[in-house]
């Protein structure tokens, strides 16, 4: 097995409290771990407010922790019900606005995510939190678990050539 120190932060960011445990979780499966080892995985979320609230709270929470790499997990289904037409426009702007921060759009909410990796669509919002915390080990090497992971491995790359060219 390999041994390498942690030499790399990233700051996982929720909307609340519930996404807050879901992604403690996932980060502690040995899997998880095993694949960030370079990296130390830190935990926060935001309550209430919208979505640029959510983000503009996580850049903050960024700085806050002196993160390389900081994650935001934002339901996309809240600016949907917004903007009913223009919520493709108000995501890329948001994007641009933020650059610091990785915004990982939630294909619509978490529930749904939840959801699809489990493969139970008519589970309550609640019932589908608590299930993900009995199958977590459904999670790895579904689609969000990729999707995190091209995230943390392009930072990875991204840093380990800054230090080369340092």
């Amino acid at each position: 097995m390999r041994k390498n120190k942690k030499e790399y932060t990233c700051l996982f960011f929720g909307e609340g409290g519930s996404e807050k445990k879901f992604l403690l979780k996932l980060a502690e499966l040995k899997k998880f771990e095993y694949h960030t080892e370079r990296w130390i995985i830190k935990h926060d979320n935001t309550s209430g407010g919208g979505v640029e609230k959510i983000i503009e709270n996580c850049a903050k929470a960024k700085n806050y922790y002196s993160a390389d790499l900081s994650i935001c997990f934002v339901d996309i289904d809240q600016l949907k019900k917004v903007l009913k037409t223009h919520w493709v426009d108000e995501k890329r702007r948001l994007t641009s606005k933020y650059p610091d921060v990785v915004i990982f759009w939630q294909k619509d909410n978490l529930e749904d995510e939840i959801r699809k990796v489990l493969k139970k669509p008519g589970l309550s919002k609640r019932k589908a939190q608590s299930e993900a915390h009995k199958q977590i080990k459904k999670f790895i090497n579904s689609d969000y678990w990729k999707r995190i992971f091209r995230i943390l491995n392009k930072k990875e790359k991204e840093l380990s050539a800054e230090k080369q060219t340092d």
